[in-house]
């Protein structure tokens, strides 16, 4: 009777809505614990909220990770933060989803019956990848279609910037009527085109709270991006900003090691037959040109790949779905390149471009994948989260700053374990590119050049385990003449010091960054035993997804009992779905939630042809 009566409680309480989404509880509802019974959670009434049937499963499946030390300050100062719109700047593979998944969260719970989150996004990649991780996670479930209207037991919309131009008004008025938060992922590119951010301005200016993030701070020297504050130089001003040095520090990403490479375009002009260097030590317009042309695919690019694919294979020694990416130019150069490379490695890479009838693969399907390598232009662009890249192939022109990082970003994103501590990144030797990469890699010394000695010495002591992971024309053909060199903690080493760096880490099973160090001060020290590793439990799918296949399910369901018990009947299938629509309470199918989907096939199992 006791337990009686606190569900009534509940239930009055909640006004008969879910105390996560704000969802009708329906007569199936749940009671849950909001700090879980295996976390020290009571029974008391002050920890029980009431939730869906489905939501309550989606809870309980969710894995949600124990958050880092900087997400816990960055939810500190949301907290305390009283403006209108936050920026948060976090490098690629910190967490700033998670980060920004644990703000909405604490939003919605706070008023579930009235708050809501959307989600903005600037591919379609990533909207599924907000989607997944949200579910998973924290068993938050959002909708990426069907968005004229907020959906039952959904939190929200995860969208896409070129998908809000001509919505403006319909935004306009949920934002007044519903307390929204705006999470704005990858804000940088509201100032590519104008009209995004003109339109992200128009549609959101009236949320409740603004979350807009990116992965570097930026300039706005041209194009103003809505929502974020300028200082007197023109750079944006972060509201909290987690770099490259604490980050290192945390060991929440991998180090990077770069490895440059140079080479020869030869080629005729109209003075004879003359030889293109491409080189760190020439200038950069001359490097440019034959950047230019020696990425054509031939003996030059051949030979990088060659390079890439040997390192990739050392590291699936320790990580055996370790995975490789390949960027390039253009969708030819992109398929041009895949061709090489099924002639190197004897397995055809993934193809991911946009051209459908080209490619030959997905990011979600490479990432589940054991493949080896994925070839790819902008498909596999920031945010793309697959943690199991973790060599790179830099194939393509592009020198710009913003470009490089995000290229690099692809890689650096470990898995948490102790033996993922750096990443390879396999780049032509242009000025350009190798200052883009040393900028990088001082910023990654500076962490750990930040500690003392004693501190350092500590260190070696106990991570001895972690294996080694660091590194018009007529062409008439290209030649790699060589590796210039290797970046490695800020330092630019000979290829012959390299090779002597490398061969110590293999001995010491050391990172290459720690083997340098002890190669200059801490040589011959024995190694230790690695410890083991935990398990994961298999994460929620997203709830949209799933009431896609109970649809199917269902729509499956109805056409087999039809034709198992009114064959004959031409009126069998209208006859199925109405007495379904009776059966639920509903008539539209695509109003059905989850739990109706499934209590409908129950329902369909027993059914007898005197019940219709």
């Amino acid at each position: 009777m006791a337990r009686q009566r606190i569900r009534e409680a509940l239930y009055v309480n909640a006004q008969g809505r879910s105390q996560l989404s704000g969802a009708p509880l329906g007569s199936t509802w749940e009671t849950d614990h909001k700090v879980p019974r295996a976390a020290g959670g009571s029974d008391d009434i002050f920890n029980l909220q009431a939730l869906t049937g489905d939501e309550n499963r989606a809870k309980s499946m969710a894995n949600p990770p124990d958050p880092r030390a900087w997400q816990e300050e960055f939810i500190y100062a949301w907290r305390r933060d009283t403006s209108a719109s936050f920026l948060l700047v976090a490098l690629p593979g910190a967490g700033k989803t998670v980060a920004a998944l644990m703000a909405a969260r604490e939003w919605i719970a706070e008023h579930p019956e009235r708050r809501k989150v959307v989600i903005v996004v600037p591919t379609d990649a990533l909207r599924n990848q907000w989607q997944s991780e949200a579910a998973a996670l924290f068993g938050l479930q959002f909708q990426t279609r069907e968005c004229d209207h907020w959906k039952s037991e959904m939190v929200g919309f995860v969208l896409t910037y070129q998908g809000l131009p001509g919505h403006a008004p319909l935004w306009q008025l949920r934002c007044h009527e519903t307390d929204v938060l705006v999470i704005c992922d990858e804000i940088h590119h509201a100032g590519d085109e104008n009209q995004w951010g003109f339109h992200l301005r128009e549609c959101f200016s009236a949320a409740g709270r603004r979350l807009v993030m990116s992965v570097t701070p930026f300039r706005g020297d041209s194009t103003r991006i809505p929502f974020v504050d300028y200082d007197g130089e023109g750079w944006c001003v972060a509201n909290y900003r987690y770099d490259y040095p604490r980050a290192i520090r945390d060991g929440v990403i991998r180090v990077v090691r770069f490895q440059h490479e140079r080479g020869i375009v030869r080629r005729l002009s109209m003075t004879g037959e003359e030889n293109l260097e491409l080189s760190s030590e020439v200038s950069e317009a001359a490097a440019s040109e034959a950047l230019s042309r020696i990425l054509r695919p031939g003996k030059y690019t051949a030979e990088l790949l060659r390079l890439a694919h040997a390192q990739l294979l050392r590291c699936r020694e320790t990580m055996p779905r370790a995975g490789g990416l390949a960027i390039c130019i253009d969708q030819d150069h992109a398929q041009r390149i895949a061709q090489q490379l099924k002639g190197i490695t004897g397995e055809a890479p993934d193809l991911v471009i946009s051209d459908g009838d080209r490619a030959t693969s997905t990011v979600d399907a490479f990432r589940e994948s054991n493949q080896l390598w994925v070839v790819a232009v902008k498909q596999i662009s920031e945010g793309v989260d697959i943690k199991r890249l973790i060599v790179e192939a830099y194939l393509t022109t592009a020198k710009t700053p913003l470009f490089f990082r995000q290229a690099v970003g692809r890689i650096v994103r470990n898995m948490g374990t102790p033996e993922d501590m750096e990443a390879y990144c396999f780049i032509p030797d242009h000025p350009i590119l190798v200052q883009h990469a040393r900028q990088i890699t001082e910023a990654q010394a500076q962490a750990i050049e930040d500690e003392s000695d004693d501190e350092f010495d500590d260190a070696i002591r106990r991570t001895l385990w972690d294996p080694p992971l660091f590194s018009s024309d007529i062409i008439i053909g290209t030649e790699h003449t060589g590796t210039a060199g290797t970046i490695i903690e800020g330092e630019s080493l000979s290829p012959a010091t390299a090779a002597e760096v490398a061969a110590l880490a293999r001995e010491l099973v050391l990172s290459e960054v720690q083997a340098l160090r002890v190669y200059k001060k801490y040589h011959g020290q024995p190694a230790a035993a690695a410890p083991g590793s935990g398990e994961l439990r298999s994460p929620q799918r997203p709830l949209e997804k799933q009431m896609d296949d109970a649809r199917k399910a269902l729509d499956g369901k109805v056409k087999r009992i039809a034709f198992r018990l009114l064959k004959d009947d031409p009126e069998k299938f209208q006859k199925l779905n109405n007495y379904v629509g009776r059966f639920i309470g509903k008539w539209d199918r695509q109003l059905f939630t989850l739990d109706e989907c499934r209590r409908a096939i129950e329902r369909l199992d027993l059914l007898k042809v005197s019940d219709l």
